[in-house]
């Protein structure tokens, strides 16, 4: 088989292999409630973004990251790398973060979030 030919089926091959892998990771989750109470799960990979406000929500399974758009959310969090707050008085709790002894990395805009350990939602400083 001549070389160019074989160079072709190559490249074919590895382009193949990218779409495939590509087509394997997670979309975004968008969760778009209000006034709502319910358990979510996420994947590794994937990330979770809650819009909406007065929610009481579950998100398990270990997610990258979650994201909460809205006011007045209360998220009990399994496992995350990150969480990420847009509202206004949100209190979210979480269990632990994405690697073992690592707390989820936490960015907050707005006023009145607050977010705590599972244990201390608990009272169990």
């Amino acid at each position: 088989m001549p070389i160019i030919l074989r160079s072709a089926q190559t490249l074919l091959l590895a382009a193949l292999a990218t779409v495939a892998v590509a087509q394997t990771e997670s979309a975004p989750v968008v969760v778009n409630e209000s006034g709502a109470t319910f358990e979510q799960t996420c994947t590794e990979e994937g990330a979770l973004t809650l819009t909406g406000s007065d929610n009481d929500a579950t998100i398990s399974g270990p997610c990258s990251t979650v994201t909460i758009e809205g006011s007045n959310n209360k998220v009990h969090i399994a496992r995350t790398g990150a969480i990420v707050i847009d509202g206004n008085n949100n209190v979210v709790d979480w269990r632990s973060g994405a690697l073992e002894r690592v707390a989820p990395k936490v960015t907050t805009k707005g006023n009145g979030n607050s977010v705590i350990t599972f244990d201390e939602a608990l009272g169990r400083q």
